[in-house]
């Protein structure tokens, strides 16, 4: 029954105190069987119906008992009563007290004030007391009102101390110790006695064992001794029991210390405060067999809890901290357990709390910020759910865990709101959530789940799960920071398990996973930290979730991480930062498969017993190290500049391809090989005592100053930049290949292998010996100006070997000796055989004690045997008779026997021969001209078609008519031809333009003779002999024609003169001259054809025969340009052609005008001379010599195709195309004449 309430008589009656307050009035009849009712009380007992008042009660409406000595009062306190039966006293405004000591009674009592004011009241319970009330509670002050329910201004302030000794115990009612202010003011309750309540009915919510509670004010509980409720709460607090209508700030405090102990059904320790702060500082032993052990509630203020005690729970939260709007925070140094044992759920469902049963659990419902502490002396246990939850919907999330957690769930951070019936489910944090453990979490199902819209995870601890999800995050951003153990129930379950906000795991060294990582997004960051050494086992990654979703790695921290493990690798860059990133550990897994940017400072190091391809891009300002005993190969385009350093095993670049590299410095302890099929620098010096193998390409060596170990190359070119100095002896194996110059420090060269020094030519400087094995190779270059050399500070040891002599080109020194090799400590042995790449000069080795000396003397071998063509026969023979000393002649000598056929073609300026061919070609473009005129000026009727149609190799034009009047006629035209290589002279390619113009009249009624002239202009090429030239053509002739009947007579004679210019460059190698020479030759033609006209309907044809004679005249010349210079003549060139053939036309009418389409086909016979000759002589000698050019085509098939429109009686305009055909040749010429008559 609530306090100031009286039950009717339906109601079964109560024993104890009856305290009435000031606002309710009694209307019905009620009875007090026992206790004591204070009837001097500061109110009034109105007697509406009637009340009995029996005699056991113990008063009278007299005044009561005298005090005994064990009660004593101050100031505005009067002692009521003090017996075994009860203790009461009544006040007035002002500050009093109260003590009671040793006295053994049912109850002590306040009654309310009415009188407006202040009290200040204090009351101590001491000594051995024992307050044992059946009815109600042992200890009450109730202050309120009976006045009808008008409320009156006063204020009391309530202290309340029970010793040590006392004994308190309520059977019934309100508790052992009750204390409610219904106007304001505070309490402060101080107990170090024995409380008990011990209520059993089953109406909830019985009243607490120590129950204090205000309306408006701060309270303050301590407690030392014993508080225990059967069926309630322990202690009750209450700063605002009539809700937030109006108030300020203050603070409602329990402390329970380490000596307290408080025992109950309900919540063993309850702070409610609406304006203020609700705290409880619990030292002691707490323990709830349904309820809560300690909760806190605050509306406006903040809501604390500190536990360093044993808190125990039963089907709740054994600590819970609440808040409306503030702030929420428990710190457990102590002891907390919640049991949530099933068995209490049937007999208490209504009791039991639906928001879960956790260990330690803090909530803000609508905003505010939620804090949990767990210190290192921490532990906390639930049995049934969360061993740490903080929940606020918007807001700031903090848990600290230094000590153990245990539970279904570990720790839970979300809003705690919304219709989420799991935690999985319920709405996101509208703020960072962030969790720092260091000690021990242990669960069943997910140890941390993190759901805010930023998620911070920061362990160094120990966070496990026998589930399957160790840590979960929400879909807001998240970062999980480890340096401890995450481990799920199984490897194969999942350790991490983020959401789909942009994430980021960072793990530190020390740091261990079982189980996967997974995430429901790409585009997050994985970073390793730390200053130890830590390792990620890359079996743990697996293409189908684990450890995918992060495309940005980092390593940071000064530690080093390593890579092991095989089945999996990380997609996407990593960026080492600081420290090492190592892939392997001395076994044979690990892999990456990413390009690794590398900071100044930082490393990216390989440590595997076996062989491992690494095949992309090392990039930044960081180092390469190369540890483990097995073989790492870089095939990458690396550009890193921080230094490689190769402790142990083999490092190779590159694996037989054109890419793989390293950048700067290198320090080599161990093996390193390089391996590339090109040409590629080695930047920066090398040092160390390990071992270097060049196996492919060709490697430019800068330095190498520091590095004392051995060089080995094989089946690669091995160039010493100049000037390079290493210590190193370099061993030459199979297909290796030493040159360059600089100094090294020992040469052993293999079976296989060749040294050549210098760049043609250099000096090899050996600081110590040297040694050619059989089967070896020593390349000497001699030039005019310097020669290869070896000289070597130690002895030179000859068994067996090959010199190979390479004259350079201009060596014009034949019969010199050299020194090729010198060795301060004495030559042993002799190589084995010297050859040379000459082929008139045999090379000859000498010895003496300290020398091997090359000479290079003339052989036997005539020009002429090298050979090849009837061209090349004859310019050898002119070329070896210019003797010793002439530049051509030296040039010649020291050749290679592949070049000299090639320089005898250069120098035997066969283009003049072929300018001939190139003369008979073009003098075809004058023959057609002129016939085709004559076939327009006189023809048969019924045949005029035929006077359009293109001669066998010539254009057609106009039809004129055979009067007496003069005609005007002008053709231009272009043609270009080739003429191929017979295998003697090469091919040359010509190209014309130029026109004609002439004359004709009429002599005979049948016959029309003419005069004509005209000019072009040729060009000519010889390309494999690097020649050409060009010519400028004046032609002049005369013609004339007949008709008899069917039968047609043409012909004429003409004369062209041919102005030359000719350049041509003999290069070959050691020689080059640009020589250019001109000259004149003149052409006669004498040409005629007879035809025979016929018509087919409307087609005309005419079978045809025609012959010509082309004499070329001899011309003779001179080249200026260098010693390879010729005096020559061109032989005169006769040819006589023979061509039958057949033309075709017709006539059509476009537009008023007659247009005749028509067509040419013939065959041509070349007779007599046809191929050209001219005879030449060097400069410099006496013996003539004859080339051939490239000859003209014997038979040849001939094209032609044109249309001639009529665009007046006196005027007409053809284009024509000719051709010629032939294996050896082809021209194409096309022509436009205009014609006029007068």
């Amino acid at each position: 029954m609530a306090p100031g309430k009286i039950a009717d008589e339906a109601s079964p009656p109560r024993h104890g105190t009856f305290v009435p307050v000031a606002r309710e009035r009694l209307t019905e009849r009620w009875s007090v069987r026992s206790g004591l009712l204070g009837s001097s009380a500061l109110g009034t007992v109105l007697i509406a119906s009637g009340l009995a008042l029996a005699a056991s009660l113990g008063v009278s409406t007299s005044a009561l008992a005298l005090p005994p000595t064990n009660c004593t009062v101050t100031g505005t306190t009067t002692l009521v009563q003090c017996d075994s039966t009860f203790a009461s006293v009544s006040m007035v405004p002002g500050t009093g007290s109260l003590t009671v000591t040793d006295l053994t009674t049912v109850g002590v009592a306040y009654v309310s004030p009415l009188t407006t004011g202040t009290y200040d009241q204090t009351v101590t319970i001491t000594g051995n007391t024992v307050i044992n009330n059946p009815a109600y509670s042992g200890l009450i002050m109730q202050f309120g009102t009976n006045s009808g329910g008008t409320v009156i201004p006063v204020t009391v302030n309530a202290a309340v101390t029970v010793g040590a000794g006392v004994s308190i115990t309520s059977h019934d009612g309100f508790g052992a110790v009750w204390v409610r202010n219904d106007y304001g003011g505070s309490i402060s309750i101080d107990n170090a006695g024995t409380l008990l309540s011990s209520w059993t009915a089953t109406v909830y919510p019985p009243s607490a064992a120590l129950d204090a509670t205000t309306n408006l004010g701060a309270v303050t509980v301590v407690n030392s001794g014993s508080v225990t409720s059967v069926n309630g709460r322990g202690i009750y607090a209450d700063g605002n029991y009539r809700g937030p209508t109006d108030g300020t700030a203050q603070t409602v405090s329990v402390t329970n210390t380490a000596a307290g102990t408080v025992s109950s059904m309900g919540a063993s320790i309850r702070v409610i405060d609406y304006f203020g702060l609700a705290q409880i500082i619990n030292d002691g032993t707490v323990n709830s067999t349904l309820q809560q052990g300690l909760v806190t509630w605050s509306a406006a203020g903040d809501s604390l809890i500190r536990n360093s005690g044993h808190v125990t729970s039963g089907n709740d939260n054994a600590v819970f901290a609440m808040s409306e709007i503030g702030s929420s925070t428990i710190v457990n140094s102590g002891t907390v357990t919640a049991t949530g044992d099933p068995t209490l759920d049937a007999a208490h469902s209504a009791l039991t709390s639906p928001q879960g049963m956790n260990g330690l659990r803090t909530s803000a419902y609508t905003s505010g910020d939620v804090s949990i502490t767990n210190t290192a002396t921490g532990s906390v246990t639930s049995n049934r759910d969360a061993g740490i939850r903080a929940e606020t919907p918007t807001g700031n999330a903090t848990v600290v865990n230094d000590g153990s957690v245990t539970g279904v769930y570990g720790i839970v951070v979300n809003s705690g709101i919304g219709t989420g019936t799991t935690d999985a489910t319920v709405p996101t944090i509208a703020g960072t959530a962030r969790v720092t453990n260091t000690g021990t979490v242990n669960a069943s199902d997910v140890a941390v789940l993190i759901d805010a819209t930023t998620n911070i995870l920061v362990n160094s601890g120990t966070i496990a799960t026998t589930g399957a999800i160790a840590v979960q995050t929400g879909n807001g951003n998240a970062t999980v920071t480890t340096s401890g153990r995450i481990s799920a129930g199984s490897p194969s379950g999942t350790a991490i398990s983020f959401g789909s906000g942009r994430n980021r795991l960072v793990l530190a060294d020390t740091a261990t996973l079982v189980g996967n990582v997974v995430n429901a997004s790409t585009g997050n960051t994985l970073e390793l930290n730390g200053s130890a050494s830590g390792t990620l086992d890359l079996a743990s990654v697996s293409a189908t979730g684990a450890f995918q979703g992060f495309s940005t790695l980092v390593k940071s921290g000064s530690g080093t991480w390593s890579l092991v493990g095989s089945g999996g690798s990380l997609a996407g860059a990593f960026a080492v930062n600081g420290g090492t990133l190592q892939v392997g550990n001395g076994g044979t897994s690990g892999t990456i498969a990413n390009d690794v940017v590398v900071a100044n400072g930082a490393a990216l190091a390989f440590n595997r017993s076996d062989q491992l391809t690494y095949a992309n891009v090392v990039s930044g300002a960081g180092a390469l190290i190369k540890n483990g005993t097995g073989t790492l190969i870089l095939t990458g385009e690396n550009t890193y500049t921080g230094g490689t350093f190769i402790n142990q095993g083999t490092l190779q670049i590159g694996d037989g391809g054109t890419i793989g590299s390293v950048l700067g410095d290198i320090v080599n302890n161990a093996a390193l090989v390089f391996n590339r099929s090109g040409t590629y620098e080695f930047p920066g010096s090398i040092s160390g005592s390990g071992s270097v193998t060049i196996i492919g390409g060709t490697v430019n060596f800068t330095g190498a100053s520091g590095f004392n170990g051995s060089i080995d190359v094989q089946g690669s070119d091995f160039i010493l930049s100049p000037g390079a100095v290493s210590a190193s002896p370099f061993l030459v194996g199979a297909g290796g290949t030493i040159g360059g110059t600089g100094t090294i420090g020992g040469l052993t060269v293999q079976s296989g292998g060749t040294v050549s020094p210098g760049y043609s030519p250099g000096t090899l400087a050996v600081n110590g010996n040297v040694a050619f094995a059989a089967g070896t190779t020593y390349v000497v270059d001699v030039t005019m100006a310097a020669h290869d050399l070896i000289i070597a500070s130690g002895t030179a040891t000859l068994t067996g070997g090959t010199v190979q002599v390479l004259a350079d080109s201009g060596y014009t020194k034949p019969l010199a000796t050299y020194a090729i090799l010198t060795a301060n400590g004495g030559v042993n042995g002799q190589f084995a055989a010297v050859t040379a790449n000459y082929a008139f000069l045999t090379p000859v080795l000498s010895y003496d004690t300290y020398n091997v000396y090359l000479t290079l003397a003339r052989n036997d071998v005539r020009f002429a045997s090298l050979a090849v063509t009837p061209n090349q026969i004859t310019t050898a023979e002119a070329t070896q008779m210019l003797g010793l000393g002439n530049p051509v002649y030296n040039a010649v000598l020291q050749l290679p026997a592949a070049s000299v056929p090639t320089a005898l073609n250069a120098l035997s300026g066969e283009i003049y021969a072929s300018t001939a061919s190139v003369i008979q070609q073009q003098s075809v473009y004058v023959r057609d001209a002129v016939t085709g005129r004559l076939r327009q000026s006189v023809f048969a009727p019924g045949v005029e078609p035929l006077s359009y149609a293109t001669k066998a190799a010539g254009p057609a034009t106009a039809q004129l008519s055979a009067s007496l009047t003069p005609t005007l006629w002008a053709q231009g035209y272009g043609g270009w031809g080739n003429t191929f290589s017979d295998g003697n002279a090469a091919s040359i390619s010509n190209s014309i333009g130029g026109f004609l113009i002439g004359a004709d009249v009429a002599v005979l009624p049948n016959a029309r003779a003419g005069i004509f002239g005209g000019f072009s202009q040729s060009q000519f090429d010889v390309d494999a002999r690097s020649s050409s030239g060009s010519m400028d053509n004046y032609d002049l002739g005369l013609y004339g024609a007949a008709q008899f009947g069917a039968l047609a007579a043409r012909g004429g004679l003409s004369y062209t003169w041919h102005d030359v210019s000719v350049d041509r460059t003999v290069a070959f190698p050691g020689f080059f001259q640009g020589l250019s020479a001109g000259y004149t030759v003149g052409t006669t033609q004498v040409f005629g054809e007879l035809g025979y006209d016929m018509a087919v309907g409307a087609y005309a044809f005419e079978p045809f025969v025609a012959a010509a004679y082309v004499a070329t005249n001899s011309g003779s010349f001179t080249e200026t340009g260098g010693a390879a210079g010729l005096r020559g003549s061109i032989n005169s060139f006769d040819t006589f052609y023979t061509t039958l053939g057949v033309r075709a036309a017709t006539t059509l009418q476009v537009m008023g005008h007659t247009l005749t389409p028509n067509a040419t086909l013939g065959w041509q016979h070349a007779f007599g001379d046809t191929d050209p000759t001219s005879t030449m002589l060097f400069q410099g000698g006496a013996t003539p010599f004859q080339v051939s050019g490239v000859p003209i085509a014997e038979d040849a098939l001939m094209l032609g195709a044109g249309l001639s429109y009529q665009l007046s009686n006196v005027a007409a305009l053809s284009v024509n195309y000719t051709g010629q055909l032939a294996s050896n040749a082809t021209q194409n010429a096309f022509t436009a004449q205009f014609s006029l008559q007068f």
